[in-house]
C-alpha cells in the first residue's frame, strides 16, 4: 500500500500560518525491509565500525539490576551517510552519522537526555578516514526482559 504524500510546505502555513517561524530544513527517512551491509544507510542495520574505535558502553546504571553495573555494549538503532540524506546539518567534512542507544531502562540518564528516556551515543565520522573495520559488535550483556 502506498504511504500518504505529506502535503507541500505552502499549503500546510495556508492551513497554520502560526508554524511559519518554527520551519526548519528537514529529511524524511523513509525505511523499507532490506538486508542493509555497513555501507550502507539503514535503521537497526550494522554499522561500519573502525577496529580502534572502542565499542560504545552505557555508563548509567540498570534499573533493573541491583549491582549498578552497566549494559556491556550499546545497540545500533541508525546509520545515515550525508549522500542518501543531503542537508545543512552535516557537520563540515563529515559524511557518517551512527546513532546507538541502551537498552535498558534508566530513569536516572545523563544530564543532555530526558528522564526515562534511552541512553543514546552519536558518532560523527568522515568516511575516509575508516580503515580497518570491526567484523561484528559485541553483544550487550543485558536488555529489558519483562517476561523472565
Amino acid at each position: 500500500m502506498p504511504r500518504p504524500q505529506r502535503p507541500p510546505v505552502g499549503e500546510i502555513l495556508s492551513a497554520m500560518p502560526e508554524l511559519a517561524p518554527y520551519g526548519r530544513q528537514a529529511a524524511c527517512l523513509d525505511a523499507e525491509p532490506g538486508a542493509p551491509g555497513i555501507h550502507d544507510s539503514s535503521l537497526g542495520g550494522p554499522l561500519l565500525w573502525p577496529r580502534e574505535d572502542p565499542w560504545p558502553t552505557c555508563s548509567v546504571p540498570d534499573e533493573d539490576e541491583p549491582s549498578g553495573l552497566p549494559a556491556v555494549a550499546m545497540v545500533p538503532v541508525a546509520q545515515i551517510f550525508a549522500r542518501d540524506v543531503p542537508g545543512p546539518w552535516w557537520p563540515e567534512g563529515l559524511d557518517l552519522l551512527q546513532i546507538l542507544w541502551c537498552p535498558t531502562s534508566h530513569w536516572d540518564p545523563p544530564r543532555n537526555q530526558a528522564e526515562g528516556s534511552p541512553t543514546i551515543e552519536l558518532r560523527w565520522r568522515h568516511t575516509a578516514d575508516i580503515g580497518d573495520i570491526l567484523a561484528a559488535p559485541p553483544e550487550p550483556a543485558r536488555r529489558d526482559d519483562q517476561d523472565n
